[in-house]
This record gives C-alpha cells, structure tokens and sequence, in this order.
C-alpha cells in the first residue's frame, strides 16, 4: 500500500514539474515576442475606397470615400488630399500579405472606383474653389510604382470568399510629438493632431483601417533633427537637404523625401521598430483607443 501512495506521489510530483515548466515557458514566450510598441483590433480587411481626380493646374487629388458608402456623390466623399500626401501616408503602410487557395494576395486592400461608375463620380468632383475635376487612374498607377512597387491592385480589390490565412500582417507606422498641450500622430509627415479628440476630418483614415489584421506599430518621438541627421547618414548631404528643402516647403507638390528615398524610408523604419518603444499613456487615450486599436498582440521582432 505505502509503495502504491510513493509511486502516486512521485507521478503528482512529476505531473505538476511539467506544469510549471509549461507555465514558465509561456510567461518567457511572452516576455520575448510581446511588442510594446504594437497594437491592433477590429474585424474587417483594412482598406480604402479611393477616387484618384485630376484637376485644373495640374492638382491631383485622391478622394477617399467613407467605409459602408453606397453612393457616390459629394456627401459621400469623407477627404480629399493632394497625391503626395496619400502617397507618403502608404508610405508607412507595409500591406501584408494572405494566403487564399493557396495564393497569394495583398491583405490591404487599395479598392479603385470601378470604371462604370466613372461618369457618376466625375460629375460630382468639384474642389473648394469650384473646380471640376476628372478621373485620372495614372495618379494612383504612379503612386503605387513608388510607394508599393510589387502591389497588384487589381487582386487585392478581389472579394475573397471564404477562410484565408495571414500570411504577413499588414501594418502602420507611426510617431508622436506632444508639443506643451498639443498631442500630434504622424504617418510619415503626415500630422494628425489629437489634443482635445480626434478630427472628424481625420476619422477617414481609420474608418476601415481599424481592425484586427492590422497592426499600428510605434517608432517613437518625431524628432526633425534626428531625421535630417537619419537622412544624411544613410543618404549623405543630397538626401539631407532635400528633406530640409522639402520640408520648408521648397519642393511644394514633390513626393516626401521618404517616398522619394525607399532605401531609407526601409532603414529608419527598421531602425525604430527595432527600438520597441512603448507609446505615451495619451497616445493611447487620444489615439489608439478611439480608434479601437487597443488590443496588444504577441509578435516577433520585425525582419
């Protein structure tokens, strides 16, 4: 009887070991992969419905309509912002990649207006001052070419029925400047500020960017002088200076100086990722969570 109650003994003893191993290996996991600096939530492919326009003066223009929009008319239409812009804001946006049937496909989903709704949507492009504006499917051809040169846009606006797998999450980069009581995002250069709320006039971008493929990774702080001296190490005096001169609004109308220099764009990403820096509390309270982006998630260092 004693020899039966030491060999149950030893067997509870052996059992809870390799409990506590498993639970210590799981707390380690956890402590190596959990990014502080990434976030995600929602439930949809992350996307924008977009109208490239061409306008007097040579403006271009790409509009983004809101998510669920069924109508295409002024109404609809949640932003417009000038080509650079738009280009710097994808810039910052790695697209991903999933796997459906055993093909590959963008995960964020770039949906151009379809051509048989061109003339409806042409007839209600107007800008601020007036100005009739026309589709012009090159501007958004062009941006692509720069920003995501291996994008097949035409594939990833297909509607995938049924389950697919991610294959590489799609993500957001982006910095935080707070300026005294001014709370700033930046995607790339391009500023969102956030001190009182969010701007109606900024939801846009987030309306059907928000979700739960998507990750917002964060680089840290804006510093200008950290990036002239990021752009001068990597690009030599060129690359400085034309970000100085861009910035001061020498080059109006020209791509960013991270949509014209990828190479670096690609280093100073990496760079910071690699920094793992946990964001502000208000980062979260302003901007994170009134998106719904406020689930961390478990994930490797980036490559």
């Amino acid at each position: 009887m004693n020899e039966r109650v030491s060999i149950l003994m030893i067997l509870l003893i052996l059992f809870l070991l390799i409990i506590c191993n498993l639970v210590i290996s799981a707390v380690n996991r956890e402590i190596l992969l959990s990014g502080e600096n990434t976030f995600s939530g929602g439930l949809i492919r992350p996307s924008f419905l977009i109208t490239p326009a061409q306008f007097p003066n040579d403006k271009k223009m790409i509009l983004i309509y809101k998510q669920g929009a069924r109508k295409f008319n002024e109404d609809e239409i949640v932003f417009g912002i000038p080509q650079d812009v738009f280009a710097d804001i994808l810039a910052f946006i790695d697209y991903g990649e999933i796997d459906y049937n055993k093909e590959i496909y963008p995960a964020f989903q770039l949906k151009i207006t379809e051509e048989e709704k061109q003339k409806t949507i042409e007839s209600v492009i107007i800008d601020k001052n007036g100005e009739k504006g026309v589709i012009d499917r090159k501007i958004i051809e062009n941006i692509i070419s720069e920003v995501w040169p291996d994008y097949d846009y035409k594939k990833a606006a297909e509607i995938l029925q049924g389950w697919f797998n991610i294959a590489t999450r799609p993500k957001i980069y982006y910095e935080s400047l707070a300026v005294g009581d001014k709370k700033t995002i930046l995607i790339g250069d391009f500023a969102i500020e956030v001190t009182n709320a969010l701007a109606n006039k900024d939801k846009f971008l987030f309306d059907t960017m928000a979700t739960s493929i998507i990750d917002f990774v964060y680089l840290g702080e804006f510093n200008l002088n950290k990036r002239i001296r990021f752009f001068e190490k990597y690009g030599g005096k060129k690359a400085a200076d034309y970000y100085k001169r861009w910035k001061v609004g020498e080059l109006k109308g020209s791509f960013s100086p991270f949509v014209k220099y990828v190479d670096i764009r690609k280093k100073y990403i990496k760079t910071y990722v690699w920094e793992n820096k946990k964001p502000p509390e208000w980062v979260k309270e302003l901007f994170l969570d009134q998106i719904g982006v406020n689930l961390k998630v478990s994930t490797d260092k980036q490559k």
